[in-house]
């Protein structure tokens, strides 16, 4: 399909809200005009990131902004990538209607308006993620990953599984309270029940020591549990 197949419909849409509209101004695919207030409308057929690029330009002529495109399909609205792309949409202030080709004559879909995000409303959404984010930040003791890199991340219950893993490279049995007490981690029991990397032995009911996977992790992550002021 061509984008001027958007046209028709997006025009009734604006028309019927007693806009005056018109094709291809300036560079601009649609405007629509009431009174001094001025609409741009992009069309593309798909949403892409040249299209939100455009968006963000017309924002320095006209009063509001749309993006439009074909009204995109359940699983495709369901994806990261779209719903990453309608985060940046709204993030910067943009509406997003789409054009129901399916229907005749075509409706258009208001997605949402164009306004400006409201960051202390959008960080209460995320409320959950940010104290998550915060924990994280405080339960670490020092830096020790290169931003941008990937494979294995030390997070703060790997620093801490870590620390449990130093009281017991002696390969003795310790008990829990024990390995609490020498390792500094509250939440040690749980940490050795879990046992996520396999790094420890439960030899009897409250007593654990190191298991050979353990003892290679020693080895792999020497530099980390040096650099450890509490090691």
């Amino acid at each position: 399909m061509e984008e001027k197949e958007l046209y028709p419909a997006i025009k009734a849409f604006f028309q019927s809200q007693s806009y005056d509209v018109y094709g291809e101004v300036k560079d601009i695919d649609v405007i629509a005009k009431s009174g001094d207030n001025i609409v741009a409308i992009e069309l593309k057929t798909s949403l892409n990131l040249e299209l939100i690029l455009q968006g963000s330009k017309r924002q320095r002529l006209t009063d509001d902004v749309f993006l439009a495109i074909p009204k995109p399909t359940g699983r495709m609205v369901r994806g990261k990538s779209y719903r990453d792309k309608l985060h940046l949409i709204k993030r910067l202030g943009l509406g997003l209607l789409y054009v129901d080709l399916s229907l005749k004559p075509n409706e258009v879909i208001v997605a949402f308006e164009p306004a400006l995000l409201d960051i202390k409303k959008s960080q209460q959404r995320s409320k959950k993620k940010r104290e998550t984010l915060f924990k994280e930040l405080e339960a670490r003791h020092t830096d020790y990953n290169v931003g941008g890199s990937r494979g294995k991340i030390v997070t703060a219950y790997k620093e801490a599984s870590l620390r449990i893993l130093k009281t017991l490279e002696d390969g003795l049995p310790h008990t829990t309270k024990d390995i609490r007490h020498l390792s500094c981690v509250k939440q040690s029991t749980t940490i050795l029940y879990r046992n996520h990397q396999g790094w420890y032995e439960n030899v009897a009911r409250g007593i654990y020591c190191i298991s050979p996977a353990g003892e290679k992790a020693l080895k792999e992550y020497a530099a980390v549990i040096k650099s450890h002021q509490d090691f």
